[in-house]
This record gives C-alpha cells, sequence and structure tokens, in this order.
C-alpha cells in the first residue's frame, strides 16, 4: 500500500496546544500526576504506544499506530513499515517507541549492542534500556549544549572554576532542562516470567504496577480504555489482545494518531502478521 500523508499539528502550535490539551477524563495536568500508566505529551510525541501483559505474566501485547512525524514540518507520514515504532532486540524482548523516533532509533541501536554482549553487560533488560537511553542523551546534549561553545563534558568540568558565573549558570539550564524528547516502553518476557518499564528523560524507569502501560499523545483515552474493559494481566492472550485494539482505537480521538495498527506480542509469534487492520470502534 503506498504512503499516506496526513495533515498533524505544526511543531510550534502542537507544543501549545500540548500544554492545555483535554482528555476527555482528566486534563494535561492530571495526567502528569498518574505517571505509573501514562507519560505526559512531549512536543513531537504524535503518537500511541501500548504495553500489556497477558497470560499471567508469559506473554505480552504490543501495539502502536505507524504515523511518523517530519519534525519540522506540519506534515506526517502513515507507512506500511511494522518496525517504525515497536522494536524487537531479541525474540522474548521488544521497545515501543514514542517522540523524537530518530533519537529513538539511535537508542534502540545502542540497547541492541549491549544486549548481544551478555558477557560484559549483566543486568535486567530495563537498566539496559535505561543506560542505552542515558549514552545517547549524554551524546545529544553535549553536542547541542557545550559542543557550540567550544567545550565538552571533561573540559566543561576541569576549566568549571575558570568560566563566568553567569556562563556556567546558562550551560547548567540548557544542561537541565534538555530533552531528546523520546519515551520508551521496555518490555520483556523470558522463561515464564516478564517485565515491563517506562524509561524517560534523562533515563528515569518506572516499573508498571498494573500490567500495562501506555505512551504518546494518545495515551489518555489509551490509558482509560483499558479500564473500562475491567484488564487484568492474568487474563487469556486473546482477550488482552481485544483490549488493546480497542485501547489503540479509542486513542484514534487525539488527531495525532494515525488510523494504521501495529500489534505485535512477547514472545515474538512469526506465524502472525505483524501489522494488524484497525478493530471497529
Amino acid at each position: 500500500m503506498p504512503l499516506q500523508l496526513r495533515q498533524a499539528y505544526s511543531y510550534d502550535i502542537y507544543s501549545h496546544l500540548s500544554k492545555t490539551h483535554d482528555y476527555g477524563f482528566f486534563t494535561h495536568r492530571a495526567a502528569l500526576r498518574d505517571r505509573r500508566h501514562v507519560q505526559s505529551p512531549l512536543a513531537n510525541d504524535m503518537t500511541v504506544g501500548i504495553a500489556a501483559v497477558a497470560d499471567s505474566g508469559t506473554s505480552i501485547v504490543l501495539c502502536s499506530d505507524q504515523l511518523a512525524t517530519h519534525r519540522f514540518l506540519s506534515w506526517a507520514v502513515e507507512t506500511d513499515n511494522p518496525d517504525t515504532k515497536i522494536h524487537y532486540i531479541d525474540e522474548s524482548s521488544a521497545i515501543v517507541a514514542a517522540g523524537n523516533l530518530d533519537f529513538a532509533k539511535e537508542i534502540v541501536n545502542c540497547i541492541r549492542i549491549l544486549h548481544g554482549a551478555p558477557e560484559k553487560w549483566q543486568a535486567p533488560f530495563a537498566d539496559k534500556v535505561r543506560h542505552a537511553y542515558m549514552s545517547v542523551h549524554r551524546a545529544k546534549v553535549e553536542a547541542s549544549c557545550l559542543n557550540p561553545r567550544g567545550l565538552t563534558f571533561q573540559t566543561y568540568i576541569d576549566n568549571n572554576a575558570k568560566l563566568s558565573p553567569l556562563l556556567i549558570n546558562a550551560i547548567d539550564n540548557d544542561l537541565t532542562s534538555f530533552s531528546m524528547g523520546v519515551s520508551l516502553i521496555a518490555a520483556e518476557c523470558r522463561d515464564g516470567g516478564h517485565s515491563l518499564a517506562l524509561v524517560e528523560s534523562p533515563g528515569v524507569v518506572m516499573e508498571s504496577a498494573t500490567g500495562f502501560l501506555c505512551i504518546g499523545e494518545g495515551a489518555g483515552h489509551a490509558l482509560y480504555a483499558m479500564i473500562e474493559q475491567g484488564y487484568d494481566p492474568r487474563q487469556p492472550v486473546s482477550e488482552v489482545e481485544r483490549f488493546v485494539r480497542t485501547a489503540k482505537v479509542r486513542s484514534e480521538k487525539t488527531r495525532s494518531v494515525g488510523a494504521a495498527t501495529t500489534l505485535c506480542y512477547l514472545p515474538r509469534r512469526k506465524e502472525l502478521p505483524n501489522v494488524a487492520s484497525p478493530a471497529p470502534a
């Protein structure tokens, strides 16, 4: 199927609207307080991502839309690429991404390097994702905030006492306020156990307490759809899949969520199609 162009908010307008956007049951400010389930909207996270545990923790259902935003344009492209926002690391672990997809891809590549060298890095999957996130974040913040001033982190630390207090204050403000605009769900289902965690800037990890996580601008609608349907992580994967499909369709009430759907599973099911048709409203 050819690419479909879909108009979306421009960066400046969208940034303004996201501050006051009403999710229906709660406002953006209320969403910031409920961080167990929902990642707050970012300036460029025009998406929805959902991960839900099933079969009492032996399976995980992953879902996202396929709307990819061009960073400096007011247009978004809805593609057929199933790997746009859901990235398998191996047969038992995957990443769901929202926000700046270019930066997210760099983080995923870093995760694959860490995951591919278990003899050098023995850690839970969420910790690997956090380490990769922080590594990319450090590189980006150095390139954005320090390199234009002729500095690196090392030279900034070594020469801190010689710099003007006004310059130090300006640099510190830039360093602490910098964000890559990426939210990740780190999902793993291995050897009968599972882990599900949200990783956000600058590498903060929050484990799921209820068995599901939602990220992106459509997260509010998806969250309440899961709650209203009576989601329980002990339910069979077929039932959880139905809940997730419905939550994805509900999230499409947000203009910045695409209609096409990617549906994946952990452990990976090669016999099932990766791209699912939208469920009926």
